[in-house]
């Protein structure tokens, strides 16, 4: 089963999509910057050809993907290539990255810039630059992806006097490395499971991943676990482990997931497949994973399908749920057809503050 919105090489029947892509976001990146008369005159027939054009030079220096949705729909798009200017000493550029605003923090963002970067190095490119207007309310993405800034020009767009600079990567091998989010921990106190749980989030360009520890008492069982849980960079589950005990009961688990399919420990467990979250039920480190995985505008809602690993038999589950965000911090919950609910606070990463009668951050 693949996995949308998907990345993939751009090609000349995409050139309505991108245009569309291009117009709009334009209009509510520059609103504000840019004089009115200017964005609403943007036409997307004109740039809708202008891309077509370009993308049936199929030999030409530089190259397009897009992020396609499972309808067709074209929501972000970026293009990258040799460097135009040849003064900055750099051999490669991003030209463009752009992303309806709907689908923005999703992390589709950053497997664009991924996509360009892997299409750049493919082509014997070690190093990148690119240009961006200083007020873009975006550009702290390039801050998060490592680059440097190293120039400043004065440019006209629409009219208006704008400044813009350049970013610049030395290395791009070494962005496979780089954390994009300084590492956060998080301590919880437990009333549900009487005890507490630490954890730690890093993001890195290609992967996210929880870190964690669980130390509890309940339904009369002892129990210490340790996990990890490993998405893309959409905050789609990939992989998890977790380890310990209960009791007097050894706990290892691995679970894998590709194409939609789970196994736990090397069996496949049909009944989640097709599931996108891991949902630790002794923890409440993973109503991060759909929080940041929708990334829900206020008033906006959502069902979705975890796999659920339920305590203490430790086994996956699928279980359906519902987030609607109340206000930019708050959250409410629903699993079980609406029987639990729950107004869940969280901090400003998507992490749980107060989880009422069950979690409560101590630390964070």
């Amino acid at each position: 089963m693949e996995r949308f919105p998907r990345i993939r090489a751009a090609r000349p029947e995409d050139g309505g999509g991108i245009a569309r892509v291009h117009v709009e976001s334009w209009r509510t990146t520059y609103q504000g910057l840019v004089p009115e008369e200017y964005l609403a005159g943007l036409s997307i027939e004109q740039r809708r050809e202008a891309w077509r054009r370009r993308l049936e030079v199929v030999d030409g220096p530089g190259f397009a993907v897009v992020a396609e949705e499972e309808d067709g729909e074209i929501v972000g798009f970026a293009a990258g290539g040799p460097e135009r200017d040849g003064t900055h000493g750099f051999a490669g550029e991003l030209y463009a990255i752009y992303l309806l605003q709907g689908r923005q923090g999703r992390g589709i963002g950053q497997m664009l810039f991924d996509a360009v970067v892997a299409g750049l190095m493919a082509r014997g490119t070690r190093d990148m630059m690119l240009w961006v207007v200083e007020e873009n309310p975006s550009r702290g993405f390039y801050d998060r992806m490592g680059g440097q800034v190293f120039a400043r020009k004065l440019d006209t767009i629409g009219g208006a006097a704008l400044f813009e600079v350049a970013y610049g990567w030395s290395d791009l091998s070494a962005l496979s490395g780089r954390p994009v989010e300084t590492p956060e921990s998080y301590l919880w106190r437990s009333e549900f499971f009487s005890g507490h749980e630490h954890c730690r989030l890093e993001c890195w360009a290609e992967r996210m991943r929880l870190t964690g520890s669980a130390i509890f008492l309940h339904q009369g069982l002892r129990a210490r676990l340790d996990y990890t849980v490993e998405c893309n960079p959409a905050w789609e589950t990939r992989s998890a482990t977790v380890s310990g005990w209960i009791e007097d009961r050894a706990v290892q688990i691995e679970i894998a997931v590709a194409d939609g399919r789970w196994l736990l420990n090397g069996e496949h467990c049909p009944a989640v497949d097709g599931c996108i979250d891991l949902d630790l039920n002794f923890s409440p480190s993973t109503n991060l994973l759909p929080v940041r995985r929708l990334s829900l505008p206020v008033g906006g809602g959502a069902e979705v399908t975890a796999a659920w690993l339920r305590f203490p038999s430790l086994e996956l589950e699928r279980l359906e749920q519902g987030y609607e965000r109340l206000s930019e911090t708050v959250y409410r919950y629903r699993s079980s057809g609406g029987s639990f609910v729950a107004d869940l606070e969280l901090f400003p990463s998507g992490m749980v503050r107060r989880y009422p009668g069950v979690w409560t951050a101590i630390q964070g």
